[in-house]
C-alpha cells in the first residue's frame, strides 16, 4: 500500500492562502456548522468518492481533514483505491489541532 502523504495545520494554511491546495472535511454536517475551515468542502466520509472531488489546477494537492485524522485517514484511503494518482494529504490531528494552534475557522451555519 501506498504511504499516507500528511501535512500540518501552518502548511495546510499557507498552501491554502496561495490556492496550491483544495480542503476537504470530511466530518458530518453537524460537524462542520460548529466550527470549520474557510473554503471547505464539505463531503461527509460515507458518501465520498473521487467524482465528488473539486477539479483541481495545475499542481494543486488535495488536503482531507476530519476532527482527529482518523475518518480522513479512511477517506483518503477510499480515494487512493480509486485514484492513486491523486495528491492526498491528511491533515495531522485534524481541525482540534488547527484550532489548538489558533488557525482561523468559521462557526455557525
Amino acid at each position: 500500500m501506498q504511504h499516507m502523504l500528511e501535512v500540518d495545520p501552518n502548511t495546510a494554511k499557507m498552501w491554502l492562502d496561495k490556492q496550491e491546495a483544495v480542503l476537504i472535511d470530511v466530518r458530518e454536517l453537524n460537524e462542520y456548522e460548529e466550527a470549520r475551515i474557510a473554503d471547505a468542502i464539505l463531503i461527509p466520509l460515507a458518501t465520498i468518492t473521487t467524482d465528488k472531488l473539486p477539479t483541481l489546477k495545475m499542481g494543486q494537492k488535495v488536503i482531507v481533514h476530519c476532527a482527529r485524522g482518523f475518518r480522513s485517514a479512511a477517506a483518503i484511503q477510499k480515494i487512493m483505491a480509486e485514484a492513486p494518482e491523486l495528491p492526498l494529504y491528511n491533515l495531522i490531528s485534524g481541525i482540534s489541532e488547527w484550532i489548538n494552534l489558533g488557525l482561523p475557522v468559521i462557526r455557525g451555519k
